[in-house]
């Protein structure tokens, strides 16, 4: 069974170039992580296990990416596990300078 093509609106001659604009500041609740950051900073490259419920292994990429408050992109490396009774955990560490 074929149906007709579906119309498309013609679009309006006006053109309208504007930049987006800036990206909100990275973070949800201001300052919640930052004295697990602040912890890792104090000993670089020891990995600490995430104490918050990880809901899914994206939160990782969030973290290394930067988009936590108090987190920079590339600043923290992070891991997660499926456990067997099928949650996640996820650990931490912070990257020291030279590694970055």
């Amino acid at each position: 069974m074929s149906h007709p093509p579906a119309k498309v609106p013609a679009m309006d001659d006006t053109v309208i170039f504007s930049p987006p604009p800036a990206r909100p500041q990275a973070g949800g609740a201001p300052g919640k992580y930052v004295p697990f950051f602040d912890a890792l900073r104090s000993r670089p490259g020891e990995w600490a296990e995430w104490q918050s419920v990880c809901r899914s292994p994206s939160a990782a990429t969030n973290i290394k990416n930067g988009i936590y408050s108090g987190t920079s992109p590339g600043e923290f490396d992070a891991t997660v596990r499926k456990q067997p009774d099928g949650t996640w955990k996820m650990w931490v560490r912070y990257s020291e300078e030279d590694e970055r």
